[in-house]
């Protein structure tokens, strides 16, 4: 029937969080949200549903001072915090325009029936201090998940034999925690490298150290 439904997932606790919660910044940077507001305008409770709702790439986390819960996605959700909580917004079909630019409701039928939408959560509990640790590398992980593909051959031997199995373009292996972003060639003689440390300054006692990396 013509009515707008918005399909989420919550994730209850007692954690003490007191209405704040943390979401990434693009898979990198988390940047912290609180409930009713924002620091960059004076809040206005105009929408309180979907003025509390931020963007989440691959994860959101609430914590307090000993316990932390983080919620690793395999693809961009929404997500807003409640007491004790998350609320991840997995699917939604509106059947009516919201008037904020678009000029036609947020609707994804599909091919003849109802679209559907598949995804997995990876959620993680543990302690506030050694939460990182964890979740920081199982994003990267994620991120670089093997794509299942077809090749016309009998089994692994013939696979390996036919087609390349591992390329590396580094002389040594990288640092710990230092994720090779982009290698990518521009012109005949040059070439794009970005490189980058996937802890934040004192995200982690252990990791959040700087790294050196010798280019040579």
């Amino acid at each position: 029937n013509p009515v707008t439904k918005e399909v989420v997932t919550r994730y209850i606790t007692d954690i003490r969080n007191a209405n704040v919660f943390f979401t990434d910044s693009n898979g990198r940077q988390m940047m912290k949200r609180q409930k009713n507001f924002n620091p960059s305008f004076k809040y206005v409770d105009s929408e309180p549903v979907s003025g509390n709702y931020y963007p989440v790439t691959n994860r959101a986390f609430i914590k307090d001072e000993k316990r932390q819960l983080t919620v690793l996605t395999d693809r961009a959700e929404g997500a807003t915090v409640l007491d004790g909580g998350l609320e991840i917004m997995l699917h939604r079909r509106c059947f009516a325009d919201d008037h904020w630019g678009v000029e036609e409701a947020l609707d994804e039928p599909g091919y003849g029936r109802g679209l559907v939408a598949r995804g997995t959560h990876y959620v993680l509990l543990g302690e506030t201090k050694t939460a990182a640790a964890i979740h920081r590398p199982l994003a990267v992980d994620i991120f670089h998940s093997p794509q299942l593909t077809f090749a016309p051959v009998k089994n692994a031997t013939d696979y390996a034999q036919r087609y390349r199995m591992k390329f590396s373009a580094l002389r040594r292996s990288l640092p710990p925690f230092v994720h090779l972003m982009t290698l990518e060639r521009w012109h005949r003689r040059s070439l794009l490298l970005r490189l980058e440390h996937i802890f934040q300054n004192q995200e982690d006692f252990d990791n959040s150290k700087p790294m050196s990396v010798v280019l040579d």
